[in-house]
């Protein structure tokens, strides 16, 4: 269990299970940091993808986010954060990645999977609901980002532009422009 400062608030967070042997270990990351500095200007409907602890879900509870993952545990984990936090879970939204997305959202936050089947599957989900004006984020590892991973996102959704690493070359943040 550890304390991560997320959008200027502190939040105690877990991974799950918890661990005694995994104490050490945060449950958040870099990315989680780089994609709650870019969503203070955005309104309406967020989305966000693949957040394995909740970090990102605990930190924009007050938006009434949607959580998509492929992961029941990381849904446990996500709802764990929340109650440890004092967060409504009702505050936040789970739906698995199988599920129909919701319309026209505003903000869709992706933290890249290593995985690329599951990434393009979640690229073509959303290319059905996404608009000219929404804001796409996605942020990874820089080492889990190749270029066959840039070329889907172009090839899905558009237009790709990869901002400097941040953090140390810790993750490689990515904005994508519908085309």
């Amino acid at each position: 269990m550890s304390q991560a400062e997320l959008n200027g608030e502190l939040f105690t967070l877990e991974r799950f299970p918890p661990n005694a042997e995994e104490e050490a270990l945060q449950a958040w990351e870099a990315a989680d940091e780089y994609l709650l500095q870019q969503v203070n200007d955005v309104d309406g409907l967020t989305l966000i993808f693949n957040d394995g602890f909740g970090a990102l879900a605990c930190a924009l509870a007050e938006r009434n986010p949607v959580s998509i993952n492929d992961s029941f545990i990381s849904e446990l984990a996500t709802r764990h954060n929340l109650r440890m936090n004092g967060i409504d879970e009702e505050s936040v939204r789970f739906q698995d990645s199988l599920s129909p997305l919701p319309a026209a959202p505003a903000l869709v936050l992706i933290k890249v999977p290593k995985q690329l089947a599951l990434l393009e599957q979640q690229l073509r989900a959303l290319r059905e609901v996404v608009t000219p004006e929404t804001r796409i984020i996605a942020a990874a590892k820089a080492r889990d980002v190749h270029n066959s991973t840039l070329a889907l996102f172009e090839k899905i959704l558009g237009t790709t532009t990869t901002s400097l690493a941040w953090k140390k070359s810790a993750f490689d943040p990515l904005r994508f422009h519908r085309s």
